[in-house]
């Protein structure tokens, strides 16, 4: 048992050890997101590491085998979850340094609609330095939607597809501005399209840099149909978001107020 202990502490050291040196490599210049990386997550991480070996179980006499795996696997299962914490942290300073903003990475603790709304619930707040307005989007850099309201340690973000949302969009390799209203249940209508430029289902789109924040160059949408209007120079089109609230457990917060 002890020797199996010993296997799991350098294993543990190795994997903690992997990701700083993976984490440093990426940012290099970043001097500030190292120290806070080295203070806040791969120092802790590997005293918190060090401290579940110390405490994996030891067969006392008469236990079963089975009793033995149980634990086995709980220990594992809190590996697992320091893991993927890790990774979501690293992901966030990386977001960060590439924004020029802090980033606070969140688990997504629920969604439900109110009028107008589409709303997912997030386990960070104000403690944390959340704010009314602050754009959302995934590890893959796609637009969520803005935070509604904030409390101490839970937000609600509004999707940008709520029917109550309006987002300057622009077409990539176009040049072409546009906006997207909500209409709810992931979709967008947007309209006064001219007809000079071809649209076609397929079509992606970013938030504008006339959203003039954080959010500006996200990935946002898809066109899945463009219509012309009867008698007008212009075409609609229906989108849809490229967001969907049930595939994700991890969002990334941009923070807009500074924090300490």
């Amino acid at each position: 048992m002890q020797q199996r202990n010993g296997r799991y502490f350098h294993a543990l050291i190795f994997l903690f050890a992997g990701l700083g040196l993976i984490f440093l490599s990426v940012i290099g210049g970043l001097g500030w997101a190292a120290n806070l990386y080295s203070r806040w997550i791969y120092w802790p991480s590997l005293s918190v590491a060090s401290r579940l070996v110390q405490n994996a179980p030891r067969a006392p006499s008469g236990s079963t085998i089975e009793g033995e795996h149980r634990k086995l696997a709980g220990l594992s299962a809190e590996i697992d979850a320091l893991k993927k914490e890790n990774e979501a942290l690293l992901r966030a300073l990386i977001l960060g340094g590439e924004h020029g903003r802090k980033v606070v990475p969140a688990l997504t603790a629920g969604f439900f609609r109110e009028i107008g709304a589409d709303i997912i619930v997030i386990n960070r707040g104000r403690e944390s330095g959340i704010s009314a307005g602050d754009p959302v989007m995934t590890a893959e850099k796609i637009y969520v939607g803005r935070v509604l309201r904030s409390g101490p340690e839970r937000s609600d973000v509004i999707l940008a597809s709520s029917r109550s949302q309006i987002t300057d969009v622009l077409f990539l390799n176009k040049a072409l501005r546009a906006r997207a209203n909500g209409k709810g249940g992931g979709e967008f209508d947007i309209d006064l399209l001219p007809e000079s430029v071809e649209i076609k289902s397929g079509d992606r789109f970013t938030v504008s840099p006339k959203a003039g924040d954080y959010a500006s160059g996200l990935l946002f949408g898809e066109i899945r149909e463009a219509r012309t209007q009867e008698g007008s120079i212009f075409r609609n089109a229906r989108a849809a978001h490229l967001f969907n609230p049930f595939q994700y457990s991890t969002l990334f917060v941009i923070l807009t107020l500074d924090t300490p």
